[in-house]
């Protein structure tokens, strides 16, 4: 055998070992295609499924916040509070005085009188619930002029309840208290906190004219202390009553949950 022919085999062997190793390793490997057929759960899947539901906004959004009537003395958590002009504060203590909140008051307080024959002295008599509750109407809308629609645009107060509500987290101890120290802790009209100025003077003022209506036997200075003090327990009553009246409602399902 010469050099030339042995030199042939050789290269010719060299090429078929090679062919049937390239074939080999296309048969050990599936395409690529197959592969992401057989396996849905791969880590590129759920990253793209996991990415997209990160991108979409309305995953993680909480519900966006409603903007508040601006004739709502009431401030859900779930609401923000319109800034009142100076006209719209009077305005709203005004229609405060006279809504059907005040009146439950106005019914609570002579209602009481009458029952225990506390002052104002009318007596015990059917006529003399009438004079309570008209001495409770004055008394209670002189206390929201001079506390709300006065003194509260003076001090820059807000006056209106902020509801903290039963789906804040806070418990019912942690709300009831939050409620009766707002008789002492109001919000600022630029959002911060303050002593709550506008309630403590407005009705002192409105009590120092109880001497005007009511009877002689009561109007005396430990009478009219003893009318504040009252004023200041009903205005923490009053807050008490806007927390968790909502919540009786929706309980009741005479309403939604606010």
């Amino acid at each position: 055998m010469t050099k030339a022919r042995i030199a042939s085999a050789i290269l010719n062997i060299s090429t078929v070992l090679f062919s049937a190793n390239a074939l080999s390793a296309q048969s050990a490997q599936p395409p690529a295609e197959n592969a992401t057929l057989e396996l849905p759960e791969a880590p590129s899947a759920i990253v793209a499924q996991t990415s997209t539901s990160l991108s979409d906004p309305a995953a993680n959004t909480p519900a966006p916040k409603k903007m508040a009537s601006v004739h709502r003395v009431r401030i859900n958590n779930n609401e923000i509070a319109p800034q009142l002009t100076t006209g719209q504060t009077v305005t709203l203590a005004f229609e405060n005085s006279v809504s059907p909140f005040a009146v439950a008051g106005w019914l609570t307080a002579a209602g009481w009188s009458h029952l225990v024959d506390s002052a104002p002295n009318y007596g015990t008599d059917s006529g003399a619930f009438g004079q309570r509750l008209g001495a409770a109407a004055i008394r209670g809308i002189s206390e929201n002029i001079f506390s709300n629609a006065v003194m509260a645009p003076i001090l820059h107060e807000d006056f209106r309840y902020y509801r903290m509500g039963r789906h804040s987290g806070h418990t019912f101890v942690q709300r009831s208290w939050y409620a009766a120290t707002r008789v002492l802790i109001t919000k600022k009209t630029d959002g911060g906190s303050s002593i709550n100025y506008s309630l403590l003077t407005g009705n002192l003022e409105a009590v120092s004219l109880t001497p005007l209506y009511y009877p002689e036997r009561n109007r005396t200075v430990g009478t009219v202390f003893d009318a504040y003090a009252g004023s200041l327990g009903g205005a923490a009553l009053g807050f008490l009553v806007n927390e968790f009246f909502p919540d009786a409602l929706a309980l009741s399902r005479l309403r939604k949950p606010e």
